[in-house]
C-alpha cells in the first residue's frame, strides 16, 4: 500500500474462525497496541487495524496474527509512505 504522509490508512482482513481468535497487530515484527494512534476494528469475521495519520516513520512491513486454540494465521503487508511536497516542517 502506497499512502501520502499525513494521510489515513487502514488495513483490512477476513477471517473464517471457530472458536473467534485473538487478534495482534505487529509493526516490524513487533507488537502494536490498540490506542489512538492505532486503532484496532473488527466486525464479525473482518479485521482491520486504522491509522488516523501516517509519517514517514510508519513505512514499513505490518502483519495481522489471528490465533485460536486450533491454529493460527497471519496476513502480511508492506506499507510505503510517500512524503508530501506540500507539507511545512
Amino acid at each position: 500500500i502506497e499512502v501520502m504522509e499525513g494521510h489515513p490508512v487502514r488495513f483490512d482482513t477476513q477471517v473464517n474462525m471457530y472458536p473467534r481468535g485473538k487478534v495482534t497487530w505487529y509493526y516490524n515484527r513487533r507488537p502494536i497496541r490498540s490506542s489512538e494512534d492505532y486503532q484496532y476494528l473488527s466486525q464479525g469475521n473482518e479485521y482491520s487495524l486504522y491509522m488516523p495519520e501516517t509519517f514517514i516513520d510508519d513505512s514499513g512491513e505490518y502483519i495481522c496474527k489471528i490465533e485460536n486454540s486450533k491454529g493460527q494465521t497471519t496476513s502480511i503487508c508492506n506499507l510505503v509512505i510517500l512524503e508530501d511536497p506540500n507539507l511545512d516542517y
